[in-house]
């Protein structure tokens, strides 16, 4: 009977301790700062591995992400982005290439397209003054075009298409040709210094008086008569602004905010450039003066330079290679986006 009672008592002793063991770990658990603490660990990781994709397609380790950090960072915060611009405005490879995987499944349909786009102008091919049915019908597959263009280049907005098929071929032509009639005074080498000297034109409204035709739309196909006057609103090029834009609004206020932002843009590259090819001519004619104390080659030494440094920045060309950039990023896989940020 003494011995079934020890018994019966050191089991109750261990069922306390097993208890309070349970009763220990699960405060453990539960404490605030702890949980706090291994959530943010679990966040982090999650971070990291959605950060980037491997060669493979699938989330990449831990170890890839700290490899590969650009993956992580927005085009205008990588920190050779000066670099990359003037490396894809040099070469239109880039370009083509991203316009490519960007509709991996249509082949050269895209590239073709803009092409074809960025090679014809209404402006320098139509008479602006007439109406004709053959003109309107012109103007209306330009427009088709052109929105076509903006959907493959960018997001697919299925709405937009049935949109812009409500206006009659005579609306069309009447609203391109007003907008044409405005831009006469400009040619593809126009530039202007600030918003208000486009916006003054009233192209953008005119434009917008279509239906299906909102800023970013009339952009686009007034970037194409007058590049330098008229940057086109992409979300890519949007979002490289982004620090002094805010979330992107497809509003005629924030465009003319990121007009603007465009103007800043190009005139930092532009000094940068000419900041390139003097220090370029400065040591072509520095060399070349070694060589040659009369100093005669030294004007075809600068003029190798200035063929090496390029044409110039103009809102075409720095919204393409914002695009390119971040086509780039999004399409290649780790392994040729770190040869394309490093070669």
């Amino acid at each position: 009977m003494g011995k079934a009672s020890d018994r019966r008592g050191k089991d109750k002793q261990k069922l306390k301790r097993s208890d309070d063991d349970n009763s220990i770990s699960s405060n453990k658990r539960i404490k605030p700062d702890e949980e706090h603490t291994i959530s943010n660990k679990s966040f982090s990781t999650s971070r990291k591995l959605s950060g980037t994709r491997s060669q493979s397609g699938n989330p990449s380790t831990n170890k890839d992400a700290d490899r590969i950090p650009s993956r992580r960072l927005k085009v205008y915060q990588l920190p050779n982005i000066l670099e990359l611009l003037n490396k894809v405005a040099r070469n239109n490879d880039f370009y083509k290439r991203a316009l490519v995987l960007k509709l991996k499944n249509q082949d050269s349909e895209l590239v073709e397209l803009d092409e074809r786009l960025r090679s014809t102008s209404l402006l320098s091919s139509s008479n602006v003054k007439t109406e004709t049915d053959n003109e309107s019908e012109i103007f209306k597959r330009r427009l088709e075009d052109v929105l076509k263009w903006k959907m493959s280049r960018g997001k697919f907005r299925p709405t937009l298409p049935s949109l812009l098929a409500k206006n009659s071929k005579d609306e069309i032509g009447k609203t391109v040709s007003e907008v044409l009639v405005r831009l006469k005074g400009f040619d593809r080498d126009s530039h202007i210094e600030n918003s208000d000297e486009m916006f003054s034109t009233g192209v953008i409204d005119e434009m917008c008086k279509l239906k299906g035709i909102g800023p970013a739309t009339a952009s686009a196909f007034l970037s194409f008569e007058v590049p330098n006057i008229v940057p086109f609103f992409s979300d890519e090029a949007s979002s490289y602004f982004e620090e002094s834009l805010g979330p992107i609004k497809y509003t005629a206020k924030f465009y003319k905010k990121f007009v603007d932002c465009m103007i800043s843009e190009t005139e930092r590259l532009n000094a940068h450039e000419a900041d390139d090819k003097k220090e370029y001519r400065d040591d072509s004619k520095g060399r070349s003066d070694a060589k040659n104390p009369s100093g005669k080659d030294s004007l075809d030494a600068q003029s190798k330079g200035l063929k090496i440094i390029g044409k110039g920045w103009n809102f075409g060309r720095l919204e393409r290679c914002i695009w390119t950039i971040t086509t780039l990023k999004e399409k290649l896989n780790d392994e040729d986006w770190t040869e394309f940020c490093n070669s």
